[in-house]
């Protein structure tokens, strides 16, 4: 999992939902020349594949892209009040990724619908705390783990698309 050591400030963010691939989102602007990039991607890469873009050196997020996601819930609450919120993006920790480019973390990641709301879900760990960044919020456990992406302001013909995957 990816572990969070800090909260940066926040980044400018761009979210894109299309048929081809379900979410994109982009945070702030960066030159992969100047700054490697650590992919994280999650899933069972086969039905599920989320993938992070990390920078090496920084260890902030750049983008996330949800890949493949066979399986879209709509769920009747989402349990995220009255968590403790810090605004910005977070600093993942990279140390275990130590001259990796790509690391593969298998898991359950499943996806859910809340009115507006897309929640990427990584473990079953409770939400205890959320880093917020604009309109994208990351979950994070008692371990300081991210367990949730949730993005908010899903348009309806957006929702139906998301439906389709």
């Amino acid at each position: 999992m990816l572990k969070v050591l800090d909260c940066k400030d926040k980044k400018a963010a761009s979210v894109e939902f299309n048929t081809y691939i379900p979410l994109y989102v982009e945070f702030g602007s960066w030159d992969i020349s100047k700054e490697p990039t650590v992919y994280w991607r999650n899933g069972d890469f086969i039905k599920s594949l989320v993938e992070i873009e990390i920078g090496r050196n920084e260890g902030d997020i750049r983008s996330i892209t949800l890949n493949l996601c066979e399986e879209v819930n709509i769920i009747e609450d989402l349990e995220i009040k009255n968590k403790k919120i810090c605004e910005g993006i977070p600093v993942i920790n990279l140390e275990k990724f130590f001259n990796a480019t790509c690391v593969d973390e298998k898991g359950n990641l499943r996806v859910f619908i809340y009115k507006d709301i897309v929640n990427i879900l990584f473990s079953e760990n409770e939400i205890v705390s959320i880093i917020q960044n604009e309109n994208i919020g990351f979950g994070l456990d008692v371990n300081n783990a991210i367990c949730s992406i949730l993005v908010k302001g899903l348009k309806e013909n957006e929702k139906a698309m998301f439906l389709q995957h």
